[in-house]
C-alpha cells in the first residue's frame, strides 16, 4: 500500500522505506490504541442488525480493515505534505484521520461493504424482503 500511494503522488519509494513507514504505523496504531477503539466501534455498529449479530466472528477483521483504511489516509496525507507528518508527527496523523473516519454514518458504510464483500465471497446470495417461501 505504502509503495502504491507513493507511486500516486510522485514519491520515490524503496522498499527499506516502505518496511520503515509501515513500522511507524504499526507502532503509531497500537501505541494510540486504535486497535481497541476501532473494534468497540465498529462491534457497537455491527449489532444493529440481524446480520450483524450473526457475523459478530468478523468484527475484527473489519476492524483491521479499518485501520488499513486509516493508515493509508494518513499515508496519503505524508505524501501530499511531501513525506512529512507534519507538526504533530504520525501520532497526530493518526488521530485525525481515525477521528475523520469515526463518524457514524462513514462507518455504517463501511460496514455495509464489509459484510457485502463477506457475503460474495462466501457465495451467499442476499435475501430478499419481497421474496415468498
Amino acid at each position: 500500500m505504502v509503495g502504491e500511494l507513493a507511486q500516486v503522488y510522485g514519491a520515490e519509494a524503496s522498499p527499506s522505506r516502505n518496511r520503515t513507514i509501515v513500522a511507524q504505523l504499526i507502532a503509531g496504531v497500537l501505541k494510540l490504541g486504535l486497535t481497541e477503539a476501532a473494534t468497540t466501534l465498529i462491534a457497537g455498529l455491527f449489532k444493529t442488525t440481524f446480520l450483524g449479530y450473526a457475523a459478530a466472528g468478523a468484527v475484527q477483521a473489519v476492524a483491521m480493515a479499518y485501520l488499513t483504511r486509516v493508515s493509508g489516509l494518513a499515508v496519503a496525507e505524508y505524501f501530499e505534505r511531501g513525506q512529512t507528518w507534519g507538526r504533530g508527527g504520525l501520532d497526530e496523523t493518526l488521530l485525525r484521520q481515525f477521528d475523520a473516519t469515526s463518524r457514524t454514518d462513514f462507518l455504517q458504510d463501511f460496514i455495509r461493504q464489509a459484510i457485502q464483500k463477506l457475503v460474495d465471497r462466501a457465495g451467499l446470495r442476499p435475501v430478499s424482503t419481497t421474496e415468498t417461501s
